[in-house]
């Protein structure tokens, strides 16, 4: 990538994408304006996102709805409770296997 530096006091350059300086001069010495004039390439492939926009922002943005959307539905739906098929008897269930189950006094 081609770089200018536009310095007040200092060092004005031109770097081209290689890293060579093609212009340089300092206006430290002069009083006079200092210009620079030299050809830089100009790369217009530009970076990813110019090329691209916002359509991974709006992805992102359309993705993470359906999610919600679907942890919404989940939540919200309602649960299946175990229940005895018909004509089954419902499994009896002991609190503690180790005592057995007492016979009601009546």
């Amino acid at each position: 990538m081609a770089m200018v530096r536009a310095t007040r006091e200092g060092w004005s350059l031109l770097v081209d994408s290689s890293g060579r300086i093609v212009a340089s001069g300092s206006d430290l010495a002069s009083p006079e304006p200092l210009v620079l004039v030299g050809d830089l390439p100009v790369r217009l492939t530009g970076s990813p996102y110019t090329r691209i926009g916002d359509v991974l922002v709006a992805a992102c943005a359309l993705l993470l709805t359906a999610m919600g959307l679907l942890a919404w539905r989940a939540a919200s739906a309602p649960t299946m409770e175990a229940r005895p098929l018909p004509g089954e008897t419902p499994a009896r269930t002991l609190v503690n296997s180790a005592t057995p189950p007492t016979e009601p006094r009546g």
